[in-house]
């Protein structure tokens, strides 16, 4: 699994984008000199603020993540103001369990629509590859564990994508996306970041969520997944289901505690192996600064 969880960190990034209205300060009383509020004194984001546009300036991000670390600096340039259109550059590292990686990304949004592609590499140092006919399970990657005789590989990947936001009402927030990527890693290996086997080509990943949000509580909702992957020289398609919870902690004012479960029952190549079940689970805890 990864954390770009591009989950986002891949998920965190796919529920951003509803319209937010910005509070307009009170003119001073006459005779009297408007004071600005010191930080200490502004109102702390709502526990769903994660769903609303990203806020202007250059911010570093840092996440926390089931196996792993990682880490983002970008800068937003918005035009106009927050919920209409932004560019977005981003250079973000991976450190996890199972690879490391470094990317280049970029992302422009326009009301509901977000366009965006990536471009890096990764080292993959526990690399599950299995001769053709032979199939990767949890079970065959524990043992090769057992072993140690996982294999370390690099490789590059890219990756063109958009999604749709769509505040459908107050407390129900819908996101889809569409995501053509391609991995130049060996065939019939295992791919920690969809915890599924596939070769080396170009797939096709759709997701959506209907989350329901509450500025006190945060948002929960369910989550699908399509994918469509090269594998055993042909092309198959693999659905997986679950939900997604988000909720700023509180810890400092821009953090966010991000919660996403999927899962193929009966499917014994699904899954991180070390869980022992057709799941896979981000729990990711971030933290953003401006610079």
């Amino acid at each position: 699994m990864r954390g770009r969880v591009c989950l986002a960190l891949g998920v965190a990034v796919l529920l951003c984008g509803e319209l937010a209205h910005a509070d307009v300060p009170k003119p001073a009383e006459p005779g009297k000199t408007a004071i600005a509020p010191s930080p200490a004194d502004e109102e702390p984001p709502p526990r769903d603020y994660f769903l609303n546009p990203p806020k202007r300036g250059t911010w570093a991000t840092f996440d926390a993540y089931t196996v792993g670390v990682q880490a983002n600096l970008e800068h937003r340039h918005v035009f106009e103001r927050e919920d209409y259109a932004a560019v977005i550059p981003r250079l973000g590292t991976v450190a996890s369990l199972g690879f490391g990686e470094v990317g280049a990304h970029l992302d422009t949004r326009f009301l509901f629509f977000n366009f965006g592609a990536s471009f890096g590499g990764r080292r993959v140092w526990r690399t599950y590859a299995f001769p053709d006919g032979v199939e990767g399970t949890r079970q065959a990657r524990l043992d090769i564990d057992k072993d140690k005789a996982f294999t370390t590989e690099n490789w590059l990947f890219g990756e063109w994508r958009v999604r749709m936001v769509l505040p459908v009402h107050e407390n129900v927030f819908v996101a889809a996306a569409a995501t053509v990527r391609y991995e130049d890693c060996p065939d019939n290996s295992f791919d920690w970041f969809h915890t599924t086997m596939h070769d080396g080509g170009l797939l096709v990943r759709y997701d959506a969520s209907v989350l329901f949000r509450h500025p006190r509580l945060g948002a929960i909702g369910p989550t699908f997944r399509v994918l469509q992957l090269p594998r055993r020289g042909g092309r198959e398609s693999e659905l997986a289901v679950g939900f997604t919870a988000g909720r700023r902690l509180g810890i400092v004012n821009n953090d966010l505690l991000l919660f996403n479960v999927l899962t193929r029952p009966g499917d014994p190549n699904f899954g991180v192996h070390i869980l022992r079940l057709p799941i896979f689970v981000l729990l990711a805890y971030r933290v953003s600064f401006e610079l």
